[in-house]
């Protein structure tokens, strides 16, 4: 390490010292004792004392009698011996290296700045469709289970809950039986109606040669409150399909199995460039009375009566056995 030259001269030249002044002056010569100033570059390294014999500064005439001892002393009353060397040399060690900044963050709890956590429950009328997260919660509450003191006439509704930790929303939990981010409530005089089925897990249209559009989906449910009947309601005029029971089902083919059931169903065909408009949904048999599950979105389709029934034979390719044999 570079002996910095303000310190003084590594030479013949002997350093200044660093005195351990006294606070009462001795009119005679006195040994006083220090530090070697080149020891101040080794941080945490032991400082050694030295000594050195010092005469009293001849006192000049007509000056006042502490000027003097303010003089001798320098600085006059400051802090201990000690506490001097080590600021002499933090003071030296500063040019040397560079000043380390540490930047303290305090984080602060973001439960208790924002809001408590709980959960937000929401509502909509059937007709008006399923609740949006921008909504209002109608009620929270903490902890689960929790029956909220709203009462709800005759109809259908769509209920949807969320979790709120205090700062973020986690959105609409998948409350539904098949992980919808609702489920159905339906009341009938004052009373809660047994669940309808489940809504199919996904459903599609795939174009078939002659015009003819299949149907495709799945469906999954267990227990007693699983459909029995496929309900296919189908328009081809561009127009929207209803809702049954209000309309009765194109096509009511039969739920296969006990768990998973995969549907492809073929509609009648249709000419060329018909606009084929397809809800899905599944039924059961409660009493006598149909019960349906919601719907699908509506599906759509162009029928396809010119494109080639199936893909021509691709021949005979390079290294493909002879045809005679």
């Amino acid at each position: 390490m570079a002996w910095p030259t303000e310190a003084g001269s590594l030479g013949i030249i002997v350093p200044p010292l660093i005195e351990r002044r006294r606070r009462r002056r001795k009119a005679f010569a006195r040994v006083v004792r220090g530090v070697d100033p080149r020891f101040l570059t080794q941080p945490n390294a032991p400082i050694p004392k030295v000594q050195r014999i010092v005469r009293p500064a001849i006192r000049r005439r007509g000056s006042r009698p502490g000027a003097h001892r303010q003089e001798h002393n320098g600085r006059g009353k400051g802090a201990g011996d000690r506490t001097n060397i080590r600021a002499l040399q933090a003071a030296i060690l500063g040019r040397i290296y560079p000043t380390l900044h540490h930047y303290l963050i305090d984080v602060l709890d973001t439960y208790a700045i924002f809001n408590a956590a709980g959960y937000r429950f929401y509502f909509r009328a059937a007709a008006n469709g399923p609740p949006q997260e921008t909504d209002t919660p109608f009620a929270t509450n903490a902890t689960l289970p929790y029956s909220p003191g709203t009462t709800f006439g005759d109809g259908i509704y769509f209920l949807a809950v969320s979790y709120f930790n205090g700062v973020l929303d986690s959105g609409f939990l998948p409350v539904g039986p098949n992980g919808e981010p609702y489920r159905r409530l339906e009341v009938g005089a004052g009373n809660q109606l047994v669940a309808p089925p489940g809504t199919p897990i996904d459903a599609r249209l795939i174009l078939r040669p002659g015009g003819v559009v299949r149907v495709q989906a799945a469906y999954f449910e267990l227990g007693t409150g699983r459909a029995t009947e496929w309900a296919l309601i189908a328009t081809f005029n561009g127009t929207d399909p209803g809702t049954p029971p209000a309309v009765s089902p194109t096509a009511t083919p039969t739920i296969l199995g006990s768990n998973l059931t995969v549907l492809e169903h073929d509609l009648a065909a249709q000419a060329h460039g018909t606009t084929v408009k397809v809800r899905v949904q599944v039924r059961r048999n409660d009493g006598g009375t149909w019960r349906y599950s919601e719907g699908s979105t509506v599906l759509t389709a162009i029928a396809d009566a010119i494109g080639p029934a199936a893909a021509e034979g691709a021949g005979v390719w390079r290294g493909a056995a002879p045809q005679e044999i």
